[in-house]
């Protein structure tokens, strides 16, 4: 029974041993779950999302917290709560919540489908890593759970893989679980079949064929990653891929709309022809939606999700976004200093490489470049972007600007700065939880999530 800090909820009998339980998938930062992250999202398209300094988060299949516990730290008048069916993970989330003295988090171990509704309501629910993954009942109640929890202007985050492109996924996943049937051990299973891969990837008679790179790409992508995400991706009994069309039909049931994407997708950097494809569909978000998938060959999606009754602003509006804080994540190839060099500024996006050719958006992208890793309100922005340009430079084209920096990977808004050291100082300070991390060697998270 969990602690009347998130409202009793009673199990009947104690969670069944899972997979989880045998080879743990500890839960990292993922800073497009944060509620921050989530704000934004909701104040672009004209929500009045909760505070963020003030708010209630739900994670359902919060693993070992490790998403859960950075916010938590950081937000001590927000509230957190974290489900999920693996005792273990929650066991040892529930550790580390205790050497850290935190009270405003939650941790407890149930079946979505006993929940009831004395959890009361989020401002923000999590699903990452476990709706394509559960049996299709589960996922209705992960639908309905949000649908029930989520506050009038609440957002839900949920994670699931994606058609096409994880059409190619399951043509790997379907043979190594043959390969592994027999195989209880779950790293023994995850080892054999990366082993059939392998080999698969030097004997297929023709290594210059489609087959055999798709396979050797494969490999490599797996050889980078922990032996859990392969046995928990490839060889669960569950891993359901949906078109992006089919999760919004699914939730619009249950009384849920489609809000945005938590990661943006970068269309402005498609060819002209794809672009014009997407621009004739833009008064049909959904089937606008599905087709960058088509162009994307995407193989998963982060979908933010709403309450269906709330009317959504089609258009960008520049004094949605004069309040907030901007972050630059572009790194420039080479520094330059003046922006209106005839040379080309490439920059490296989370998209990929771009290559900046107009003055007034090279002297945003060096303004930010400077700061980081600091995030700048819009008029302090504003006034080093005309410092750069050589001649002011008003608010609202910056903002134009930025609307389209944050499309194309080039920023990140916040609505809040966070106490970030801008040097090294003699005796650097680091949160308690980042000692804590370091101890255990597992990764630290940054203020940013």
């Amino acid at each position: 029974q969990s602690s009347a800090g998130a409202g009793a909820v009673t199990q009947t009998a104690a969670p069944p041993v899972t997979s989880y339980d045998e080879m743990p998938y500890p839960a990292d930062a993922m800073p497009q779950t944060h509620p921050e992250a989530l704000a934004v999202a909701a104040l672009l398209r004209g929500m009045t999302p909760a505070q963020v300094e003030n708010c209630r988060v739900l994670e359902l299949g919060c693993a070992n917290g490790g998403n859960l516990l950075p916010m938590a730290e950081l937000l001590p008048r927000s509230r957190f709560v974290g489900v999920d069916l693996s005792s273990r993970q929650i066991a040892e989330g529930q550790s580390m919540i205790a050497a850290l003295a935190l009270s405003n988090i939650e941790l407890f171990a149930a079946d979505l489908t006993t929940l009831d509704d004395s959890l009361g309501t989020f401002d923000y629910i999590i699903c990452h890593g476990l709706y394509s993954w559960v049996p299709r009942p589960v996922q209705k109640s992960i639908l309905a759970l949000c649908a029930r929890h989520l506050s009038a202007q609440g957002i839900a985050y949920i994670s699931y893989n994606t058609l096409p492109g994880f059409h190619k996924q399951q043509i790997f996943r379907g043979m190594m679980r043959y390969d592994t049937a027999s195989i209880k051990d779950p790293d023994a299973a995850a080892r054999r079949g990366l082993a059939l891969l392998e080999f698969l990837s030097k004997n297929t008679g023709d290594e210059k064929g489609v087959y055999a790179q798709l396979l050797r790409e494969e490999v490599e992508r797996l050889r980078e990653l922990p032996l859990s995400y392969l046995f928990h991706e490839h060889l669960e009994t569950d891993n359901h891929p949906f078109y992006f069309s089919e999760f919004v039909a699914d939730a619009a049931t249950h009384g849920l709309r489609f809000l945005a994407e938590a990661d943006k997708s970068g269309v402005e950097l498609l060819p002209k022809a794809a672009q014009t494809k997407l621009a004739a569909l833009r008064n049909d978000e959904i089937r606008r939606e599905q087709y960058i998938d088509f162009l994307r060959n995407s193989t998963l999606r982060s979908t933010l999700l709403c309450r269906s009754d709330l009317a959504l602003r089609r258009e960008f509006d520049p004094r949605t976004i004069e309040g907030l804080a901007v972050r630059g994540t572009a790194q420039p190839e080479v520094e330059f200093h003046d922006v209106h060099t005839q040379d080309v500024v490439k920059c490296s996006t989370r998209f990929g490489s771009a290559s900046v050719d107009h003055p007034a958006f090279r002297a945003l992208v060096l303004a930010l470049h400077r700061a980081q890793p600091a995030a700048l309100p819009m008029a302090e922005l504003a006034a080093r972007v005309s410092e750069f340009f050589g001649q002011p430079m008003p608010i609202s084209e910056v903002c134009e600007m930025i609307n389209y920096a944050q499309r194309t990977g080039f920023v990140l808004l916040h609505t809040q700065r966070r106490p970030l050291a801008l040097r090294v100082e003699e005796r650097p300070l680091v949160t308690p939880l980042t000692r804590l991390l370091a101890k255990s060697q597992l990764g630290v998270n940054s203020l940013w999530h």
